[in-house]
């Protein structure tokens, strides 16, 4: 079947290929809560590790770093429900993660500032590799889109 987006599904009920007859049927609204949970409780894991250093900035006096640490958190969080693939079933995938990983890579580098740059930190400049390995799902799923998973509704 073909869904993409609107509150309908093209299905070919067992047609044969000569017959190429395509019936409007209605998709289930409260159909793939799984995957609506996945991706928010995933995307809120992924972010935890920032507000663990917010608060830790707070505890340790920087106001200043914890509230720019704090405001990277909630924008994450904004973005994760904005850029939610239910909300834009025809949207790529990696169009959706583009702007929450951006806000993650500002994230590894708030992290950095806020110890005191590399040098303090004890990082190198190679460690900043670890970070390609995540960027997989660009690769995995970056080129699906929400409404490729829709189910035939036969």
């Amino acid at each position: 079947g073909v869904y993409c987006g609107d509150e309908t599904m093209l299905v070919n009920k067992g047609r044969s290929a000569m017959d190429n007859e395509e019936k409007a049927v209605p998709v289930p609204a409260a159909g793939r809560k799984g995957e609506k949970v996945g991706w928010i409780g995933g995307w809120i894991g992924s972010f935890a590790w920032v507000l663990v250093f917010v608060v830790l900035k707070f505890v340790r006096g920087g106001v200043v770093g914890g509230i720019l640490g704090l405001l990277l958190f909630v924008l994450a969080m904004t973005f994760i429900l904005l850029f939610a693939p239910w909300r834009h079933p025809q949207t790529r995938y990696y169009l959706l993660i583009l702007p929450i990983y951006a806000v993650f890579l500002v994230s590894v580098g708030w992290v950095i500032w806020s110890m005191g740059g590399f040098e303090q930190s004890g990082l190198q400049c190679w460690n900043l590799l670890l970070v390609f390995p995540l960027l997989s799902p660009f690769i995995t799923i970056g080129w699906q889109r929400w409404c490729d998973g829709e189910p035939p509704n036969v």
